[in-house]
């Protein structure tokens, strides 16, 4: 006679003992997609953790729920930023005491701009 497929009744049998059963075991794993095991300094001591796709599931929806307020926040300092280097007065070289000045002044303001970056090099 072929067992039934889902016939878990070998988990109410009594151990080797006599003593217990494993039907509490088999019902969290049952429940369990994933069984992490923690192991303690100890090592005679050791923690099974089941872990359901639902929790897992859980725990990247909140996770990844983020990348969004992160990605707006990251937009609103750039426009913020930009707003504020577009409404920067740039000197004229007729504001400047000498045109070696206006250079100075010009070089400061595009590495504001652009940042201190070696790809582009204006010589003193």
């Amino acid at each position: 006679m072929k067992k039934s497929e889902g016939d878990i009744s070998c988990f109410n049998e009594s151990g080797i003992d006599g003593k217990g059963n494993d039907k509490g075991c088999s019902e969290k794993l049952r429940e369990a997609d994933f069984v992490a095991i923690i192991y303690r300094n100890n090592l005679e001591y050791n923690k099974h953790v089941y872990i359901s796709l639902k929790q897992i599931y859980k725990y990247l929806r909140k996770r990844y729920s983020y990348i969004e307020t992160i990605i707006a926040s990251i937009k609103k300092q750039n426009e913020e930023k930009i707003c504020e280097l577009r409404n920067k007065h740039i000197l004229l070289p007729e504001e400047c005491k000498d045109y070696d000045s206006y250079l100075s002044e010009l070089k400061k303001a595009i590495e504001e701009l652009c940042g201190d970056n070696s790809s582009w090099l204006i010589n003193k």
